[in-house]
């Protein structure tokens, strides 16, 4: 089955390499009760091939997916994600693609198995993964707030400007809501899992640590806005 996939990729990637040529396009088909969803994102000279397989029996919701990088239409990297990757566990499962070129890059989340991550790929196809899932984009500094999507807590921040993770942490109670920036000092506001008690901590990028802070953040600080309105968007394998 494994053989079966790469050849079937390899030969959809050709087709859409010669056949699309907008910044990004998609195309669904179901074959042998299983729904294919193929998605080509274009950056220069580089061309990012995302497909995902969702079986279409009820009694077996399995999700599969790759992505495939392609540099002047030679495949450069690739990433393949396996059914257990994609556990229909918690609210959303498979890759959500934005839509929009974000600071010149790529970005992609994956949801599911209790361990969200953030895909980056840049204009030399180079790849980047952090843990991940809701995104919020600090523009004018070109950084990227990830909050893991899993039963842990935690969050990621990402330099676009450099291609390099600034800061990765999990953390054991405190979920992380949304980030805040005031002046050149970055805040994040959490609740307990099971509680809407606030705390708003620092973010301390030179020591790699978070610290607590009394600063009143919606009243003082510029909120850093998500990339999109996740409740409005349903990940489900396509």
């Amino acid at each position: 089955m494994e053989k079966t996939l790469i050849k079937i990729t390899a030969t959809t990637c050709l087709f859409l390499f010669v056949v699309l040529t907008s910044f990004g396009q998609s195309k669904s088909n179901i074959k042998d009760d299983v729904n294919i969803t193929k998605t080509t994102k274009k950056l220069d000279n580089i061309q990012v091939v995302i497909s995902q397989f969702k079986s279409q029996v009820l009694t077996d919701p399995t999700c599969r997916a790759d992505i495939k990088i392609l540099k002047d239409g030679l495949l450069i990297d690739s990433l393949v994600f396996s059914s257990d990757k994609f556990d229909a566990v918690g609210d959303r499962y498979g890759l959500l693609i934005y839509e929009e070129l974000i600071k010149n890059h790529i970005v992609i989340t994956k949801f599911g198995s209790y361990n969200g991550q953030t895909i980056i790929i840049n204009n030399k196809g180079q790849k980047f993964i952090t843990l991940g899932g809701f995104c919020a984009l600090d523009t004018d500094n070109g950084l990227l707030f990830s909050i893991y999507h899993s039963d842990l807590s935690g969050f990621s921040v990402f330099d676009l400007n450099k291609d390099i993770e600034l800061f990765s942490t999990t953390l054991p109670k405190d979920r992380p809501r949304d980030f805040y920036l005031k002046g050149n000092k970055y805040f994040v506001r959490t609740t307990l899992y099971d509680s809407t008690k606030e705390k708003i901590f620092e973010i301390d990028f030179d020591n790699k640590k978070i610290i607590e802070n009394d600063i009143n953040v919606k009243s003082t600080c510029d909120k850093i806005v998500q990339l999109i309105d996740y409740k409005e968007i349903n990940v489900n394998c396509k």
